[in-house]
C-alpha cells in the first residue's frame, strides 16, 4: 500500500504544470494539463484547441497546436478568452481525447486528458441530391467538401465524444450532433432539412432557437440566407419558416404563397405579402414584451398545454422589443393579440382551405408568430407554443 501511494504521489508530482509567464492579466488565458493512455503520460503527442465562438462560424476559428512533452505535459496561451474544443492525439493517431471546453476567459490547469482508440466516421450525403456538399464537424479539423460525384467522405482518427455537425450547399445550412464511439467505424447519414428556415446561419439567437425546436418537434432545421439561389430547397420542405431577418422580396413571397407546404412568418412585411393581413398592414410593429392568449387561442388542440386560468398575459421576451403583428381576416385563428389593442394579432394561423385576408386561398396552413431579431424568447410556454404550432401544422 505504501508503495502504491508513493508510485501515485511521484506522478502527481512529475505531472505538475507551470503557469507561470504571460497569461489572463495580457488578455491570452493560459492552458495547460497532462494527457494520459491507460495511466501513462502520453509523450511528444499533438494537441490543438479550435475557438467556438460565434465569430468564428460553423468551421471555427484558426487552430492553436501545440505538443506535450516527454512527461505528457502541455502548455499554451490562447489568443483571446471564450469557448473552445481541444482536441488531442497520441504520435501516430491511434489514441486520442476531445474535450469541449467552457468560457474560458482565465489561466486554468486542467485535470489529466486520457486517451482512447480513435475511429473512423463515413458521413454520407443522404437526401442532398447532386449537389456539391460542405460537411464540417464544428471546431475541429474534420471538413471537407463532398463532390457531386461522390456519395460520402471519410474522417480518420476521430477521438470518440459528442460533436456538432454542420452540412449544406452554398447557399443552405443544416445542424445536428454526432457521436463518435472508441474503436467503431461509424457511418452517419445526412439529410436535407424538413423545415426550411430563411434566416441568417450566423444568428446564434436563431440557432438556439433551433436546437430547441429540433428536440422539441423532432424535426430537422435548415437555414437558407437566399432563396433565389437555391430554390430547390423548398422541394424537400415540409415547412418554411421566415424570421425578421430574412430580406424582403416580393419574389420570394409570391413564389412560396402557391405551395401547399405550411408558412410561418415571423416578418411584418411577409404577413402582408403572404395575404396574412389586410391592405395597409403591411411592416406593422409594436414595442412590447408580451401578449394576450385569446380564449379562442385557448380552446385550439395547439394551445391545449396552457393553463387557462393562470395564461392571460404571456411574456415573450424578458425586455421591450419590437413585434410584427397584423390586421387579419375572418378565416383566421387568433390565439396570441394585442394587450393595449386586441385588434393587433400576433399569433395567428389560417387553415389550409380558408380565406386569408386579401381574399385569396390558403393553399397550406399560414401562420404568424412574433420573432425578435436579437433576444431569445423568454418564456418556456411562448417557446413550446411555437413548437406546437410548427408540430400543429407539419401533422394535420
Amino acid at each position: 500500500m505504501r508503495l502504491s501511494f508513493c508510485l501515485l504521489l511521484l506522478i502527481l508530482c512529475s505531472c505538475s504544470v507551470d503557469l507561470a509567464g504571460p497569461g489572463s492579466e495580457t488578455g491570452n488565458p493560459k492552458v495547460a494539463g497532462v494527457i494520459m493512455h491507460e495511466d501513462e503520460p502520453v509523450e511528444h503527442g499533438s494537441v490543438s484547441f479550435f475557438p467556438e465562438t460565434p465569430s468564428h462560424g460553423i468551421e471555427g476559428g484558426e487552430e492553436i497546436r501545440t505538443e506535450s512533452n516527454d512527461k505528457g505535459v502541455f502548455s499554451v496561451s490562447l489568443p483571446e478568452g471564450g469557448r473552445y474544443r481541444a482536441l488531442a492525439w497520441s504520435t501516430d493517431s491511434s489514441f486520442g481525447v476531445t474535450m469541449p471546453l467552457d468560457d474560458i476567459q482565465e489561466d486554468i490547469e486542467f485535470s489529466p486528458w486520457h486517451m482512447d482508440t480513435t475511429s473512423s466516421v463515413q458521413i454520407y450525403r443522404g437526401n442532398f441530391g447532386a449537389d456539391s456538399l460542405d460537411v464540417h464537424m464544428v471546431a475541429t479539423p474534420f471538413s471537407a467538401k463532398v463532390a457531386p460525384e461522390k456519395e460520402f467522405v471519410d474522417f480518420d482518427h476521430v477521438p470518440p465524444g459528442n460533436y456538432a455537425l454542420s452540412f449544406g450547399t452554398e447557399d443552405t445550412l443544416s445542424k445536428d450532433s454526432l457521436t463518435v464511439y472508441s474503436g467503431e467505424s461509424g457511418i452517419y447519414i445526412i439529410e436535407a432539412s424538413t423545415v426550411v428556415v430563411l434566416g441568417d446561419p450566423d444568428d446564434t439567437v436563431l440557432v438556439e432557437l433551433l436546437q430547441y425546436l429540433h428536440g422539441a418537434t423532432g424535426l430537422q432545421y435548415g437555414i437558407v440566407s437566399c432563396l433565389e439561389e437555391a430554390p430547390e430547397v423548398l422541394t424537400e420542405a415540409e415547412l418554411v419558416y421566415i424570421t425578421p431577418d430574412f430580406a424582403f422580396s416580393q419574389t420570394v413571397a409570391d413564389q412560396i404563397r402557391k405551395q401547399a407546404f405550411p408558412v410561418l412568418s415571423g416578418h411584418g412585411e411577409y404577413h402582408h405579402a403572404l395575404g396574412f393581413g389586410t391592405d395597409g398592414s403591411s411592416s406593422l410593429y409594436r414595442e412590447t414584451t408580451s401578449i394576450q392568449i385569446t380564449e379562442e387561442g385557448l380552446s385550439h388542440p395547439l394551445a391545449a398545454f396552457l393553463n387557462a386560468v393562470t395564461v392571460q398575459h404571456m411574456p415573450l421576451y424578458a425586455d421591450t422589443t419590437a413585434l410584427a403583428w397584423t390586421h387579419v381576416g375572418p378565416d383566421a385563428k387568433i390565439i396570441g393579440q394585442g394587450i393595449t389593442d386586441q385588434q393587433e394579432s400576433y399569433v395567428f394561423l389560417y387553415s389550409m382551405g380558408s380565406l386569408l385576408a386579401d381574399g385569396t386561398l390558403a393553399h397550406g396552413h399560414r401562420m404568424g408568430f412574433p420573432l425578435s431579431s436579437s433576444p431569445l424568447l423568454h418564456n418556456g410556454d411562448a417557446r413550446r407554443l411555437l413548437a406546437e404550432m410548427i408540430l400543429w401544422a407539419v401533422l394535420s
